[in-house]
């Protein structure tokens, strides 16, 4: 007997294999909601007594406010913080219900799933349509945005074989020329996330910077101990305090013990036994020391698989 998948499952394996689709279907239904908010909101010039003006504006003018202030929000954790606060959260939350809770209010007079129209009679109805309104053209726009990335990556990608169904995709299994990790604060320390045209290994988290570094030192030794890459192959950790943004690239040399790293550009130079040496020395050394990159580079063949790997 052939095994057929549940219907739930072969609709989401559909859209993961067409996701232009499911674009495409958003963007018509949140249009047709664009149009019947305005449709209603002429209409009610009519039913409604009180100043129609004045309360459509107010609705019109609230919810670009509302996505300005939960814009800024996230703004403003973005420039402070690594990881994403308790402060975003609550705001994504809060947008959210309101988006929610404005889409059920005026369901029954814009698009009502049974029965006919509901007539708009009073200025709270009236108002809550005008304020979804610009919040329906906001989605409007980013799945425009979203349909228009799909098609410009559908027409860079090249002609080949299809790849294989989500869920059963394999990464390469040969190490790559260049494995690179990325380093930077977490929630509970340090974590790397990998980086290469080849197999990597798996992430790699540890309280402290120096645990991390040689956690993922030995990661990268235990892919390669039985897969050589050849000669040439090297490992990359870019170590990264904060958000990077356009500050200097230090290139590090050296061993634990004796660190150095070098701003290419400036010449500087800054020197430390740990990694959490040479961090603290550029920020000490004076304004924007908190934007920038420790980039250590060492040869594969140069690392020390750990024992259990030998």
């Amino acid at each position: 007997m052939r095994h057929r998948l549940p219907l739930p499952s072969s609709i989401r394996s559909f859209f993961q294999r067409h996701p232009g689709l499911a674009v495409a279907l958003g963007l018509v239904a949140i249009t047709y909601l664009v149009v019947l908010s305005f449709l209603r909101l002429i209409q009610a010039r009519g039913t409604v007594h009180a100043d129609w003006g004045l309360t459509v504006a107010a609705g019109l003018s609230a919810s670009p406010a509302l996505i300005a202030v939960t814009a800024g929000v996230f703004w403003w954790d973005h420039r402070r913080r690594a990881d994403m606060s308790l402060l975003t959260i609550y705001a994504a939350m809060a947008f959210l219900a309101i988006f929610l809770l404005g889409m059920g209010f005026t369901r029954p007079a814009v698009a009502p799933a049974i029965g006919p129209l509901e007539r708009v009679t009073s200025a709270f109805q009236l108002g809550v349509i005008a304020f979804m309104a610009p919040v329906y053209c906001g989605i409007v726009v980013l799945l425009g945005f979203t349909a228009v990335h799909l098609v410009r990556k559908r027409r860079n990608v090249p002609a080949g074989p299809l790849p294989a169904a989500p869920g059963r995709a394999r990464r390469p299994s040969h190490p790559a020329q260049r494995l690179t990790g990325f380093i930077s604060p977490g929630r509970r320390g340090w974590a790397v996330t990998w980086s290469a045209d080849g197999s990597i290994p798996r992430r790699v988290s540890a309280p402290t910077l120096t645990a991390t570094a040689d956690e993922a030192t030995a990661a990268a030794a235990r892919l390669y101990v039985h897969r050589p890459a050849g000669g040439g192959a090297e490992l990359r950790l870019a170590i990264c305090p904060g958000p990077y943004r356009r500050g200097p690239i230090l290139e590090v040399t050296g061993r634990p013990g004796a660190f150095t790293a070098t701003d290419p550009h400036s010449g500087r130079t800054f020197q430390g036994a740990a990694l959490e040496d040479l961090i603290a020395a550029h920020r000490a050394a004076g304004p924007g020391g908190g934007d920038f990159m420790l980039q250590w580079t060492r040869p594969i063949a140069a690392l020390h698989p750990p024992a259990s790997a030998r």
